[in-house]
């Protein structure tokens, strides 16, 4: 017998679709942060919250990311609004995971700007992100690895031999997008 590995979770359901038991409704935690700022800019209560008190406190794989808060500041000189966004993991793996992690919410937080501009009709973009962990580790199975492999590149490759810039690879993050969904599908519960 094969026992089941998929996660209790996704982020995307406790970010759009959060539940809590007893109660019919399905809160979209984005779309609310979204039409909180559109309305009311000043705002310092546009935040989504992931943790679940009566699953995660008892779960083998508690949700990491804990919490989003956007805040929205206005540019003195131009009619042009920030987007700041600060994000709260409980934690987050250094090696294999946080790239990725600043990656997709830094995706997120352009998703959240574009829909406050919507709604609201201000020129909304992208201000500063925080990314905060309360552990950031690297784990031991594979610190050998970050070690042999990770350290010795910082050592010898430029930082233009380390790094991309996203123009170059959207196309190949475009193209794994149906394979994804596919996979995504088949996890559902």
């Amino acid at each position: 017998m094969t026992q089941d590995t998929r996660w209790e979770y996704t982020y995307h359901q406790r970010l759009f679709e959060y539940t809590i038991p007893g109660m019919k409704e399905i809160y979209n935690q984005i779309e609310l942060l979204s039409r909180k700022l559109a309305e009311t800019p000043y705002s310092r209560r546009a935040q989504a919250i992931t943790w679940k008190v009566w699953e995660d406190n008892f779960c083998y794989d508690p949700a990491c990311l804990q919490s989003i808060w956007c805040r929205l500041l206005k540019d003195d000189k131009e009619d042009l609004w920030y987007l700041n966004t600060n994000i709260r993991f409980r934690s987050n793996d250094a090696y294999k995971a946080a790239f990725m992690n600043m990656f997709a919410f830094i995706q997120l937080q352009l998703k959240i700007a574009g829909e406050i501009s919507k709604l609201s009709g201000k020129q909304v973009t992208l201000g500063r992100y925080v990314h905060q962990a309360d552990s950031y580790h690297i784990y031991g199975s594979y610190f050998k690895e970050f070690e042999e492999r990770f350290i010795p590149a910082l050592k010898t490759r430029t930082f233009e031999q380390r790094t991309y810039r996203y123009e170059d690879v959207k196309g190949i993050m475009d193209d794994s997008i149906p394979s994804i969904l596919e996979k995504a599908s088949k996890m559902g519960r």
